[in-house]
């Protein structure tokens, strides 16, 4: 395997525990968009990406959210290890990233791909990363103008008979009709 191979390699793995990270830590980062990361991952195998979505799985379920971290991702490579083990002694999501960009400044970063600036690619985890494409935008609620206040209907006191003019209403009007 030569070194680019190995070094995508590595970057993968890297980026699989990034997404882990950022599932674990970030609210808005649901299961669905996780799993749209990580099968994005370029070189990623299939043995990490399942094993990635365990871990995933465990995070998503409040029953296994404790155990999450016994079940190990497939990662080969050193630096990788070392990422996971350091999410899993964080505690939030700052310290997760601060790890990670001294551990990106010790080996050096990996060349990125396409627009990434080399600066941000140092100090931040892929996962964390705005992908090249445009994001989709949220959806806002629309402003209306407060509408007047409706009449309110006083609702009918307990106590207020039941009986409207000429009918029986409930139990009574049942008990005249059988007899």
């Amino acid at each position: 395997m030569n070194q680019e191979a190995v070094r995508a390699a590595m970057q993968a793995e890297l980026d699989g525990v990034d997404a882990i990270a950022r599932f674990r830590f970030d609210d808005d980062f649901n299961i669905y968009s996780f799993g749209q990361t990580i099968d994005a991952i370029p070189n990623a195998s299939p043995g990490l990406t399942a094993s990635l979505r365990k871990v995933a799985y465990a995070f998503d379920e409040p029953d296994t959210h404790a155990e999450a971290f016994q079940s190990t991702p497939s990662l080969s490579f050193p630096q990788s290890q070392e990422r996971y083990k350091a999410l899993q002694e964080r505690l939030n999501y700052d310290e997760y990233l601060q790890f990670t960009s001294s551990q990106s400044q010790q080996m050096g970063t990996p060349a990125q791909s396409q627009s990434q600036s080399t600066t941000q690619a140092a100090s931040t985890p892929s996962a964390f990363r705005a992908p090249p494409c445009a994001q989709p935008s949220k959806l806002q609620i629309p402003n209306r103008e407060p509408e007047a206040p409706n009449p309110r209907r006083s609702p009918r006191g307990v106590t207020q008979s039941r009986r409207l003019s000429g009918y029986a209403v409930g139990e009574e009007s049942e008990e005249r009709s059988r007899g």
